[in-house]
């Protein structure tokens, strides 16, 4: 097994090598309900901020059983639309849908900023014949490149709303453009919504559900939209983050993601010349929206669909 860090002598960035009304969230297994909380959260919750253990992200064991539906229609997706032997993932986190790939017969290789994630999806892959084991590269998706070039690349569950800023998306996808040959294709999944949408998600509003692991002790997550930070171009949303074993807390952690809407990240997606925008694909329906849908789109989960140009990446030292 190789993880690497992004480390080279020209360049850090490149490797070589409750209340209110209870309805189905989009883009969720059934298992899980989304609850719009237009009343205070009940009184027997305790709504102060005392984080217990660390970052969810950090922790793959709980990771992989707070998020481990069945990722099948996910897969299918992935894999009818990049008909490939050869991808990247970034955001592999513990190997969700990278090691269902590789069973699969797919050559993945991950890209993430989590080394307990890296080290446990590392150990998962253990064992495997050398030609299947994926290269695991440690670092920031706003920093990291991949060569040589891979005929297609994913990020799945809002992988990129977690970058900081939209300048960071920008640099990300000059990475990406670096490690996607041209005529690639780069498979991104978004929470986001139409431009004619009025109606948005309110702070106090969560989703919540059972943790989907094999384990005798009870996993319950709550994941709470706690503020929205209004920037120029997108809006910052602060979300509360609540994990309980057994009903004893065991995360409470704030988490920011960017929230734009679909044509928000359509523009943003294209404004280098680097990838077009193929399409917009319903993640539920697994349908493509046209030009109207995407404008009045409701607040869900969308697959954008990105092909790389014939646009030349940034040189190494600028990128």
């Amino acid at each position: 097994m190789l993880i690497e860090t992004p480390l080279g002598t020209w360049t850090s960035k490149v490797v070589l090598g409750g209340h209110g009304r209870t309805e189905q969230s989009s883009g969720l297994p059934d298992a899980v309900t989304k609850v719009v909380a237009h009343a205070a959260l009940p009184p027997s919750d305790d709504d102060g901020f005392h984080p217990p253990g660390g970052r969810l992200f950090d922790q793959p064991a709980l990771y992989d059983h707070v998020f481990g539906w069945d990722p099948g229609a996910e897969l299918d997706f992935i894999t009818s639309m990049a008909e490939v032997g050869r991808l990247v993932e970034f955001g592999c986190g513990s190997g969700r849908l990278l090691i269902p790939l590789l069973e699969r017969g797919y050559q993945v290789d991950g890209v993430d900023s989590s080394s307990a994630a890296l080290n446990h999806l590392a150990a998962k892959v253990s064992g495997r014949r050398r030609a299947c084991v994926p290269r695991l590269v440690l670092g920031d998706l706003a920093e990291v490149a991949l060569l040589p070039c891979y005929p297609a690349a994913f990020a799945a569950l809002n992988t990129m709303r977690y970058l900081p800023s939209t300048d960071a998306v920008a640099a990300h996808l000059r990475r990406a453009a670096m490690s996607v040959e041209p005529g690639g294709r780069y498979l991104v999944h978004l929470d986001s919504f139409g431009t004619d949408l009025v109606e948005r998600p309110h702070p106090g509003e969560y989703a919540e559900w059972e943790g989907f692991g094999d384990s005798d002790k009870k996993v319950m997550v709550r994941w709470e939209l706690a503020e929205r930070q209004p920037r120029s171009d997108y809006d910052l949303e602060i979300e509360r983050v609540r994990v309980w074993c057994d009903g004893k807390p065991i995360v409470d952690e704030l988490q920011s993601q960017l929230s734009l809407a679909i044509s928000g990240w359509c523009t943003l997606f294209a404004c280098e010349g680097l990838w077009s925008v193929h399409g917009v694909v319903d993640a539920d329906e697994l349908q493509p929206l046209d030009a109207q849908h995407q404008r009045r789109a409701a607040s869900g989960n969308y697959w954008f669909v990105l092909d790389r140009t014939d646009l030349a990446a940034p040189a190494l030292y600028n990128a």
